[in-house]
């Protein structure tokens, strides 16, 4: 692990400690209004600043993309904070919202959830608002950075609504995908314009970097598809969510084996036995092998979007690295991420390294 790595690192950790405390004095700024919506607001920022001091690396990531993005464009990262914790804010607000759709309903009567709902929705409609228009910057920034986060939340419910009307027999790759740019992609994409808006990129640029933002996002609902089946919390399968992995290999399937894999599929929302069996076949050699050949460019295509970025190698070597740990786990054994992962650990390529326990990987979930 050289230097470089190290310093980005720290400076990743850095970061998050202050968005937890920037958070945290949001909070009680909430708190202590007389607002019953404040309050409201505050219980869902309250919920998130225990994972927050976690030092998970799902939501790490969400910090360092902003923060590397900017890096790479002034070479150093001092305005990345109004960019990271409007992303952050952003997946507090989803990450309810996206639990209660994978219920699949809920009472009307159920007073808790229906608060939620309307904090979430004022969360994102009108306290990030409020934190942008009392940023000291130029007027033109911050209308650039309001129209990212419109941007942001429109065609992340666009991305959701695809997902909440996906029938699995009738879902295609192309359908999968536009929801994954939707609802995973599009935060990313927003988190890393912001910052490129911040560093007084041009409009070319700043769509440049949302591209590769809501690439990466991609990425990493892939890793977070990959992780729910490898342990095994199925939420996927137990909600008939049409993920990626299961409509290609439903795709590559004859007609008869289709019916037969679609009822399997529908048998796994509620029985323990479908979703082993589900899982066994998707885990299968050759569809597991035509699976990762298939995702393999979207990995290749996202790097090769860094090349585009002539920033600072230090933070251009960072956003290479979130990619990686997502291929980390979409594409376990493959040889260039073993190498990777012995990098990571301090080991040169080939040398015996300890990987951690089964289930054990650098993004928890791209969504929580």
């Amino acid at each position: 692990m050289n230097y470089s790595k190290i310093d980005a690192l720290r400076l990743e950790k850095e970061a998050e400690d202050d968005i937890r405390v920037h958070l945290t004095s949001l909070t009680g700024t909430l708190c202590a209004s007389d607002s019953v919506t404040n309050h409201e607001m505050a219980k869902l920022i309250g919920d998130f600043l225990p994972i927050l001091g976690e030092g998970r690396p799902s939501i790490r990531g969400m910090v360092a993309l902003p923060l590397h993005v900017l890096g790479s464009e002034i070479g150093h990262s001092d305005r990345y904070a109004p960019a990271a914790s409007t992303h952050l804010l952003w997946w507090i607000a989803a990450r309810f919202l996206d639990d209660l759709t994978d219920q699949g309903c809920f009472k009307i009567s159920d007073g808790d959830a229906l608060r939620r709902i309307f904090a979430s929705f004022s969360l994102i409609n009108h306290f990030a608002v409020e934190q942008i228009r009392q940023l000291s910057i130029h007027d033109t920034q911050k209308d650039l950075l309001l129209r990212e986060l419109a941007r942001g939340w429109n065609d992340g419910v666009e991305g959701q609504f695809r997902d909440l009307n996906a029938q699995l027999g009738s879902s295609t790759i192309e359908s999968v995908m536009a929801s994954y740019r939707g609802k995973t992609g599009a935060p990313y994409g927003m988190a890393a314009a912001m910052a490129a808006a911040l560093g007084g990129c041009d409009l070319v640029r700043i769509a440049e970097w949302r591209d590769f933002g809501i690439q990466l996002g991609v990425l990493r609902q892939l890793a977070n598809d990959q992780l729910d089946l490898e342990t095994e919390r199925f939420e996927d399968l137990k909600n008939g969510v049409s993920t990626l992995r299961i409509v290609h290999a439903v795709q590559r399937l004859s007609t008869r084996e289709r019916d037969e894999f679609l009822s399997l599929a529908n048998a796994a929302r509620g029985s323990g036995e479908a979703r082993i069996e589900l899982t066994r076949r998707l885990r299968d050699r050759n569809t597991a092998q035509e699976y990762e050949e298939f995702i393999s460019p979207f990995f290749e295509q996202a790097r090769q979007s860094l090349t585009k970025f002539q920033g600072k190698l230090q933070h251009i070597t960072a956003l290479h690295r979130l990619a990686d740990q997502a291929a980390e786990i979409c594409f376990p054994i493959s040889p260039d991420n073993k190498r990777r992962a012995d990098e990571e650990i301090g080991h040169p390529s080939g040398a015996s390294a300890s990987h951690g326990a089964p289930g054990q990987h650098p993004i928890p979930d791209a969504r929580n």
